[in-house]
């Protein structure tokens, strides 16, 4: 990878979350990335600026379709989410529900991928927005078909009310273009007793 021409990095829900560091740090600390990230909470926002100053670009953004939306704030930041946590659902895990309980909601305008101005090209893209992911996806038609890699987050069951689901990721990748290729990672909750 020419330095020269650094690979663009997408990360969408960009908050650093304990000690372990993203994927792509290594690239970005050789030089051959630039990163773009997007979190629109203000103190995860300036914890990432800190770590990724210029060349690399933070914006408070909330990615979405372009329209209005009602954001559910969290008792923990990175909870926090476009769509409602499912209470009844995480109630029946070992602190889930607490982390997930809503402090406020607040209505948000939320930006396509397809208009940021300042993306002019993608490699990669990673996406952790607690169930907006295929919304993002929708969103990003013209950016996607510049893009190699995706690392996205999924879920198996409704964590959030009304949030899709792997099966409807996949999908939605899937007529993109794109193939799932592998786990990363797996977050496991034990059940209450």
């Amino acid at each position: 990878i020419p330095k020269e021409s650094p690979l663009t990095i997408i990360d969408v829900g960009a908050s650093l979350v304990g000690e372990q560091a993203p994927l792509y740090q290594g690239l970005i600390d050789a030089g051959y990335a630039r990163l773009i990230a997007f979190e629109p909470d203000e103190p995860s926002l300036a914890a990432i600026k800190q770590k990724y100053p210029a060349p690399h670009l933070c914006l408070p953004l909330f990615i979405g379709n372009g329209r209005t939306a009602t954001f559910y704030e969290t008792k923990w930041g990175p909870t926090g989410s476009l769509f409602e946590p499912n209470k009844a659902l995480l109630e029946k895990f070992h602190g889930l529900a607490d982390i997930t309980t809503v402090v406020r909601t607040y209505p948000v305008k939320t930006t396509r991928l397809d208009d940021i101005a300042e993306i002019v090209d993608a490699d990669f893209i990673k996406i952790d927005a607690q169930g907006s992911e295929r919304m993002i996806f929708e969103n990003a038609e013209n950016l996607l078909k510049q893009v190699t890699l995706i690392q996205t987050e999924v879920s198996w069951v409704e964590f959030y009310k009304g949030m899709p689901l792997f099966s409807d990721i996949d999908q939605v990748l899937r007529k993109m273009g794109f193939q799932w290729h592998t786990r990363l990672g797996c977050g496991y909750r034990s059940f209450l007793p």
